[in-house]
């Protein structure tokens, strides 16, 4: 009986997996809390699957508590407060504060039941400034809650509202069609000018404002009209950080970017549905726009290419706030929530004018081999201080290696020779033929390339020639051992190879369209699976058989997502993720077992060109052509530490009527996320 329980549980849990997975792109707050069920169910491999898939979401905090839809947000400088102001379904508003590490709300600021929060900002991190219907503007201390000051401007039913940047100037469009500056200290009029739209907005330096309907600049000082841009409609504006340009939203489905010192078009961004809201992130380089289509999307401004979407909110998106650091973004929507979403901000470890081409690290996370053409260089990652100098390796290393012990560190040249370092000294021990290289899993051993086509194997304590592999036809542009130690994968030419490492000879010739000297190669943990880049694609195959597999249920396939070519391959340790990275400046987390994507680290300004895992798992490093080398967490939790995640960021359990469709058969059962 017991057997057949489990049984049950076992199969009910797959059924509920199977839910999730058809509810991840529509409704992922559902879909989690059906993954954290069939867990609790079963923790099948299937269920471990969904809730791993579920708690890699960018979804931090999932905020309730407006009535209505939520129309401003506004970060602290610190990005410790989030205030929310929205417009109840009475018609009256109510602007709460959030901590924004928690998700927990701590204050819910009086308001007139008959008055209306047309702008809210703050002035520091402990002052909020609500800019209100009737023309006040109070100032309120946001550790009790309580107003400091209140002003009274006199502003004619104003349509739209905004605080400068220091907090020293309100700026209100009006019914009667007239944009009005006030002294937000004094209560003095500045100036006025012509101007009746529904958005207003300060420059970031305080001496511009733009308006909609026409879309307008004008000088703060003294209203003088600088530009029109456009007549277009104007749901949205945003300004760039620097105040050079000016991105404009509305129901032409794109968002037109313009240079605010010229007046000109500088760019569109396609949209599928009519935008209502806008953020560019901090540094300038991501934009964020949300609208009907109830999602968030972020821009690379550079490509003017999308980078990730937000899928969420169950309906339009009404507001968008980036936090100071940019790691967080905020969102509002017509649904009444407020949502937190985690923004991966890679550390910048190294800028220099010389550019890495690979990199590697050491067993313990503390140092990172990188390869320029100043040289090969142990690095510390706290700091990113050159540790140790290898040797020799000035203009010549191509690629690096720690061995298992971490002791040795193996660099592949240019000049076609490859030297084994002391990884304390950076001294050289010894030195051999050879471009690429790897280290077997034992690290008594180490595989070399060369121009000529020859892979040979080297014993590492002599730096004696163990075996010379069948030469073939072009120079040897990668090799990788399996972590079992069983095969050894090359690229030559156009053609990936797979040996058996133990008696030297070729077991396949595996096929695949696009393979070229670029191509990287990687292994899964088990050695189960050889991954390959050719292209934009990655191509995976059955060890055992040499067979292509491109069902993604087997946990292998193609992976096309890409734009251009990849230039970095690598399995986390325990095989479920896999990295990629290349051309389109970013790095790519897939979710092997499925094949969906989980996640995409932005911000490199050019092509990746090499990545390093910890053997943890737990960090990334990008090495890119902008010159920089960056550190990415790459936190993917499973087991009880993703049920806790899914259920902090959802922050419910399942309503009535899904337990009802979902748990029907399941009477007595403890729902997922209920006591949280």
């Amino acid at each position: 009986m017991r057997g057949d329980a489990a049984a049950q549980r076992r199969n009910v849990s797959r059924l509920l997996s199977v839910e999730a997975g058809g509810w991840l792109d529509h409704d992922p707050d559902l879909a989690s809390l059906l993954a954290a069920q069939a867990y609790l169910v079963s923790a099948t491999t299937e269920a471990d699957t969904s809730l791993r898939n579920a708690a890699s979401l960018p979804l931090r905090h999932r905020l309730t508590g407006h009535h209505g839809p939520v129309l401003h947000l506004a970060f602290s400088p610190d990005g410790r407060t989030l205030a929310s102001s929205g417009a109840n379904t009475d018609d009256t508003r109510t602007v709460k504060l959030w901590d924004t590490r928690t998700g927990r709300p701590r204050e819910n600021l009086p308001h007139d039941p008959e008055n209306l929060a047309r702008a809210v900002g703050f002035t520091d991190d402990d002052t909020l400034a609500v800019a209100y219907a009737d023309g006040v503007l109070r100032r309120w201390d946001t550790r009790t809650g309580r107003p400091r000051t209140t002003l009274a401007l006199h502003v004619p039913r104003p349509n739209a509202a905004a605080l400068s940047p220091d907090g020293r100037t309100l700026a209100a469009t009006g019914e009667d069609g007239t944009v009005r500056l006030w002294d937000a200290t004094t209560g003095r009029s500045r100036t006025s000018f012509p101007g009746a739209g529904w958005s207003v907005l300060f420059s970031p330096d305080g001496r511009t404002v733009a308006t909609s309907d026409p879309v307008q600049l004008h000088d703060t000082a003294d209203g003088r009209l600088r530009a029109t841009l456009t007549t277009d409609d104007a749901g949205a504006l945003a300004f760039s950080p620097d105040g050079r340009t000016l991105a404009v939203g509305g129901a032409e489905r794109n968002v037109r970017l313009w240079n605010t010192a010229t007046g000109r078009r500088s760019g569109t961004l396609t949209t599928e549905q009519p935008v209502g809201a806008l953020a560019f992130s901090p540094d300038g380089r991501t934009l964020a726009t949300g609208g009907a289509d109830r999602n968030v999307r972020t821009w690379d401004l550079a490509t003017r290419a999308p980078r990730a979407v937000f899928a969420g909110h169950l309906d339009g998106v009404t507001a968008l706030a980036f936090s100071p650091d940019g790691r967080t973004l905020a969102s509002g929507g017509d649904d009444h929530t407020v949502r937190l979403w985690d923004v991966p901000v890679g550390r910048v470890l190294t800028a220099s004018r010389d550019l890495v081409t690979s990199v590697a690290f050491g067993p313990d996370r503390r140092v990172l081999a990188t390869v320029s053409s100043a040289g090969a260089h142990l690095r510390d990652t706290a700091t990113g201080r050159v540790r140790t100098a290898l040797a020799g390796s000035q203009g010549r290393a191509e690629s690096v290696e720690f061995s298992p012990d971490g002791r040795t560190v193996a660099t592949g040249g240019h000049d076609g020779t490859a030297r084994l370092h002391d990884a304390a000294t950076g001294r050289v021990r010894t030195t051999f033929a050879g471009r690429v290289v790897a280290f077997g899993p034992d690290g008594e051993t180490v595989a070399t390339g060369t121009d000529d086509g020859a892979v040979r194997v080297w014993d590492t304590a002599h730096g004696r020639l163990r075996a010379t592999l069948p030469r073939t036809r072009g120079e040897v542009t990668a090799v990788e051992y399996s972590p079992d130690g069983r095969f050894l994968a090359t690229v030559t030419g156009r053609t990936v190879r797979l040996w058996d490492a133990r008696t030297g000879r070729v077991r396949d010739d595996l096929d695949a369209m696009g393979v070229d000297p670029d191509t990287r190669l990687a292994f899964s943990p088990d050695s189960r699976t050889l991954a390959a880049t050719a292209g934009g694609i990655v191509w995976m195959w059955d060890t055992a058989t040499g067979d292509s597999q491109l069902s993604w249920s087997t946990g292998m396939g193609t992976i096309t997502s890409h734009d251009g070519f990849l230039m970095g391959l690598a399995f986390t340790p325990d095989g479920r993720t896999l990295v990629t990275a290349g051309s389109d400046r970013a790095a790519w987390l897939w979710d092997v077992p499925t094949g969906r994507l989980r996640t995409v680290f932005t911000g490199h300004d050019a092509a990746v060109m090499a990545i390093g895992l910890t053997r943890d798992g737990r960090t990334l490093a990008t090495a890119s052509i902008d010159h920089t080398v960056r550190l990415w967490p790459v936190d993917v939790p499973s087991g009880k530490a993703a049920l806790d995640r899914v259920c902090r960021a959802v922050g419910r359990g399942l309503t009535v009527g899904e337990r009802a469709k979902y748990l029907a058969e399941q009477a007595g059962s403890t729902p997922a996320c209920a006591r949280r």
